[in-house]
């Protein structure tokens, strides 16, 4: 074999290669934006704030804690409160952008995060990792 045959060959590998990596990742990519979708679309339903008092019933915050929610879901704060049985506040906090909500001990020291936002990262960082993919960074 000649050294520009060799070099071609080569070069069609890498392209291959690449091109199929790409339609691998815009697939992958699809796959989690109709998820994405799925959990907006979760948020505007009814089961949603049930969803939340269970989560707050299944994670109970300590006394003082405050409760982070998306700007939104302030308005189901009424409903949330009611489901702890020690005082607490909620505030609103711009990096929840899909829902759910976070625990911020009474010092402020530690976070429970069990937003949505943080779920859906987890499960795509995951997929990355479990699959061998180069990449996960959301």
């Amino acid at each position: 074999m000649t050294a520009r045959y060799r070099k071609k060959m080569s070069q069609t590998g890498y392209q291959s290669k690449t091109a199929a990596l790409a339609r691998r990742h815009s697939l992958l990519m699809q796959i989690f934006a109709k998820l994405r979708e799925r959990l907006i679309a979760f948020t505007a339903s009814e089961d949603y704030s049930a969803w939340m008092v269970s989560l707050l019933k299944k994670h109970p915050p300590e006394e003082n804690a405050v409760i982070l929610l998306r700007e939104r879901d302030l308005g189901i704060a009424d409903i949330l409160k009611e489901a702890v049985s020690v005082p607490c506040s909620f505030r609103a906090d711009k990096t929840v952008r899909i829902g759910g909500l976070s625990v911020l001990s009474a010092d402020g020291h530690r976070c429970e995060n069990h937003t949505l936002d943080e779920a859906y990262a987890a499960q795509l960082r995951d997929f990355y990792r479990n699959h061998k993919i180069g990449g996960g960074e959301v």
